[in-house]
């Protein structure tokens, strides 16, 4: 509904209304997911780019954006949408999305998943004001500092068991995320050939 909206709304008023239906449809003790996806933007005749800018198609053009979504990964109901280009890093981005979707909906929420890209101190506090547990998978330098942290804890156990880790802390249901991108794709798909 969002999507043929878009021509009628601003690009404000959209994530202030999806926000908005989101409170409404969010239960008490669900689990959020947050991730990004690209897309091409101002493609505006593809063959001259790819015939004298080829470098300008790549991911990390400017003419790419990226799509940042977080979720419900029970009901897959978006609670907070944003973009950006595709050259900026995501974890600026999901402090704007936390910052968006606001304390009513996060006192809601229990577990936020993210990937590496969402990993970083000032993200997972931003949820931990609202009691959410930020569950992202630890990169490969992380240290441990040997402390009794909550991080600290949830680093040793996915140094001693990756796969442990991950059904400890329920891991796969990052994935919510990118099933509401699948039929987000699929749905602009279907209207595209419906006007074609």
């Amino acid at each position: 509904s969002l999507y043929n909206a878009r021509r009628k709304l601003t690009p404000g008023q959209i994530k202030k209304l999806t926000t908005q239906i989101a409170d409404l449809l969010v239960e008490e003790g669900e689990d959020s997911a947050i991730d990004s996806t690209g897309f091409l933007l101002k493609t505006g005749g593809v063959w001259i780019l790819v015939k004298y800018k080829r470098s300008e198609l790549i991911r990390t053009s400017k003419r790419f954006y990226k799509f940042h979504i977080m979720v419900s990964t029970k009901t897959k109901v978006v609670l907070g949408v944003n973009w950006s280009k595709s050259p900026n890093h995501d974890y600026p981005e999901g402090r704007k999305i936390i910052k968006q979707v606001g304390k009513k909906i996060l006192n809601k929420i229990t577990r936020n998943y993210g990937d590496k890209a969402y990993n970083g101190k000032k993200l997972s506090e931003d949820l931990g004001k609202f009691g959410v547990q930020h569950v992202v998978e630890p990169k490969s330098n992380a240290v441990d500092h040997g402390t009794d942290t909550q991080r600290d804890r949830s680093l040793r156990l996915y140094q001693n068991s990756p796969a442990l880790w991950k059904h400890a802390f329920r891991h796969g249901r990052k994935s919510a995320v990118e099933q509401v991108f699948g039929e987000i794709k699929i749905e602009k798909n279907e209207i595209g050939r419906a006007h074609v």
